[in-house]
């Protein structure tokens, strides 16, 4: 658990670290100035290069959904893929809970049904079960 904390925290300040180089490298290409040029090729070449090896290097177990990326590379959010994830979750145990109790109901509207049509059967059938279950 220790290690896989460490890894996480590695990873996501290696991810900061890429994010802000990425985005000077953006403030400098939108203000580009030939004097800047130099300076440009190196934040590609070298710290560019360099952070995106770091980031590979990073052994770790935590995966970042491609759809999480999409969001934030449209200037959403990571917290909007959390919620909208824990929405989807809680949306499908609903589904999943009322399936559960329609089982449930099937059951025992079978069980009635099977009690009335073959009362013998169904009484051997609860013992032997119980005998089975004890």
């Amino acid at each position: 658990k220790l290690m896989q904390d460490r890894e996480t925290k590695r990873l996501k300040l290696e991810t900061e670290k890429l994010i802000h180089i990425l985005n000077e490298c953006l403030t400098i290409v939108e203000d580009f100035k030939e004097e800047n040029q130099e300076y440009l090729f190196q934040k590609l070449n070298v710290e560019l290069v360099s952070s995106l090896q770091n980031l590979q290097d990073t052994k770790s177990d935590v995966s970042i959904p491609i759809q999480m990326l999409t969001l934030v590379d449209n200037g959403a959010s990571p917290e909007l893929y959390a919620m909208t994830l824990r929405d989807q979750c809680v949306q499908a145990n609903e589904q999943v809970s009322g399936q559960v109790v329609a089982l449930r109901n099937l059951r025992s509207s079978l069980e009635s049904e099977i009690g009335e049509s073959f009362p013998e059967d169904w009484t051997k059938f609860l013992t032997e079960t119980q005998k089975v279950v004890n």
